[in-house]
């Protein structure tokens, strides 16, 4: 049997980060790559034609 262990968001940073000025800092460098991540994956979606728009080669 797995003896692993899994952390939720605030366990993770109490655990490893339990200083707030580093938990702070933490947190926001998580908060700026989530918004880079869903900037470059809204530039890479192309655009498609919604159902009354017509596609023209």
């Amino acid at each position: 049997m797995s003896s692993t262990y899994g952390y939720d968001r605030d366990g993770f940073l109490t655990e490893f980060f339990p200083d707030q000025a580093d938990r702070a800092e933490v947190e926001a460098g998580a908060e700026h790559l989530v918004n880079v991540s869903r900037a470059d994956l809204c530039a890479e979606v192309p655009e498609q034609p919604g159902p009354s728009q017509v596609s023209r080669p």
